[in-house]
């Protein structure tokens, strides 16, 4: 059977942001803006892995081995750079950290109730990338 495929144009866009924020999802990038209001986690955090976390650490484009990633991350050290907040909690943020002297690693990251924090998935980018091809339009004004 032949996949479909589709381009979103703006209005879709649209559409779909419409549908999410009916629901009280919103999509902050640091490059539009955060929520005046919203509080970032801050220090040392310990995640689990999800098992899509657990792929993404063996096969990463830019290495030719697993990535060694630790159990914990010190947000003094990591940019938060987009997040996800759900009926006025933050649900997800995806950050980087210095990986190595050529890459940062981003990592998606959940938060559910008590704190526990979940390593969604993870990759690598090279130093400097400040993702020129970012849409905007899948993003949330605050």
């Amino acid at each position: 059977m032949k996949s479909q495929q589709f381009k979103l144009t703006y209005s879709s866009f649209e559409e779909l942001r419409a549908l999410k924020n009916g629901i009280g999802i919103k999509r902050y990038h640091r490059t539009i803006g955060f929520p005046s209001e919203l509080q970032l986690p801050k220090g040392i955090i310990n995640f689990r892995f999800s098992n899509h976390a657990k792929e993404a650490i063996k096969d990463d484009k830019y290495s030719k081995e697993s990535l060694k990633v630790s159990s914990y991350l010190n947000l003094a050290y990591a940019e938060i750079f987009e997040v996800i907040i759900e009926n006025n909690a933050l649900k997800k943020f995806v950050c980087k950290t210095p990986y190595n002297e050529t890459h940062d690693i981003s990592m998606s990251i959940a938060i559910y109730p008590n704190q526990v924090f979940l390593l969604c998935t993870c990759w690598l980018n090279e130093k400097g990338d400040n993702h020129k091809s970012l849409n905007k339009l899948l993003y949330d004004k605050p």
